[in-house]
């Protein structure tokens, strides 16, 4: 059983392998008949390339290593020597325009290469926001099929992004966030929210994210950022039914809100003063007859003593005042625990 190395990528812990395939002696000879006419009267290389996760930067230009074999048609590792190749980035897995290519005489030891891509002519980094393959040509034939790019050379854009001062990491223009440092700190690519005045041209992005809605005019060339100092932000009810009649921007004073349950509050009158009320006398009745009757005094209230009945006049409609205490004072406004940060906007 003879052993052919097809280039079929896998990806393990950041390198991008080739997979071995075995082929039976019957299956080469159909594959080597199909081969062109001008390849047959070559040396036949097959390749097997490994690519690095090592990455570096000059000037925002990626460098990637890259690692393989060239074997002859009798599956051996080829003559030591030079060796003219040439490798090409191409966005789809056959056909198509080379997005970048570079030829370099690399010397081959053990049918073994290296090299370092970008060495020669510069990568565009930005080409890899986009799926990648690898082409590798030698003595006029490019090695079949191209090595899909896979995770090292995608971190570079993301490296690129951070040198390029790029780093958006997704987040759009317009993004507010809160920002725990002082505001002499405030990261590149973001301000903070204060309310001031911008122009329109400075940022573009942030004034197609907000436009006029904190201030200024679409004549001016001006507009102004939000000014959350002091506030919280809540979102927008936008047809909810809770926060209603609200628009975009707009500014809400603080306000508290009725208790969903009865609450009791108790206290005591004031002390009116001293006062008087009179009383209306009423005539004793003659019960057991004049006042001559000796018996007269005892029936109308005892020995020696005389006693009237009646009620004290009425002092009309009047009040009391009532003082009442509650515990504790108050403040300006109404609001929950909270930690003071500083908000900052994505520019």
């Amino acid at each position: 059983m003879l052993l052919i190395i097809l280039p079929i990528a896998l990806q393990l812990n950041g390198f991008v392998f080739f997979k071995t395939k075995q082929l039976n002696r019957a299956t080469i000879k159909k594959v080597i008949a199909k081969l062109p006419k001008l390849f047959m009267k070559k040396i036949i290389f097959y390749a097997f390339v490994l690519f690095a996760t090592s990455r570096m930067f000059a000037q925002n230009s990626p460098l990637i290593s890259v690692q393989g074999t060239f074997q002859d048609q009798n599956f051996q590792p080829v003559s030591d020597g030079e060796q003219t190749v040439t490798f090409r980035f191409y966005n789809v897995a056959e056909g198509g325009s080379a997005l970048w290519e570079e030829s370099a005489d690399l010397y081959v030891e053990g049918g073994i290469y290296s090299h370092n891509l970008g060495a020669i002519e510069t990568i565009d980094p930005s080409i890899f926001n986009e799926s990648l393959y690898l082409g590798v040509e030698i003595n006029g034939y490019e090695l079949t099929p191209r090595a899909l790019m896979t995770y090292s050379p995608y971190s570079l854009f993301v490296e690129y992004s951070a040198e390029a001062e790029r780093a958006d990491n997704g987040v759009p223009a317009g993004a507010v966030m809160p920002y725990a440092g002082s505001i002499d700190g405030v990261p590149d690519g973001y301000l903070p929210c204060h309310g001031q005045s911008l122009l329109k041209d400075d940022y573009p992005d942030l004034f197609a994210a907000i436009g006029n809605i904190y201030g200024g005019t679409d004549a001016g060339a001006t507009f102004n950022l939000p000014d959350y100092r002091g506030e919280f932000l809540r979102g927008l009810d936008n047809g909810r039914g809770i926060d209603t009649d609200r628009v975009l921007g707009s500014a809400q004073d603080d306000a508290t809100a009725r208790p969903n349950t009865n609450f009791t509050v108790s206290g005591n009158t004031n002390n009116g003063g001293a006062h008087t009320h009179g009383v209306t006398s009423a005539t004793a009745p003659n019960w057991f007859g004049t006042s001559g009757n000796p018996d007269w005094p005892k029936a109308w209230g005892g020995e020696g003593t005389e006693r009237y009945h009646g009620q004290t006049g009425s002092s009309g409609n009047h009040s009391h005042s009532v003082n009442l205490s509650v515990n504790g004072g108050g403040d300006a406004e109404t609001r929950p625990r909270n930690v003071a940060v500083n908000f900052i906007i994505k520019t």
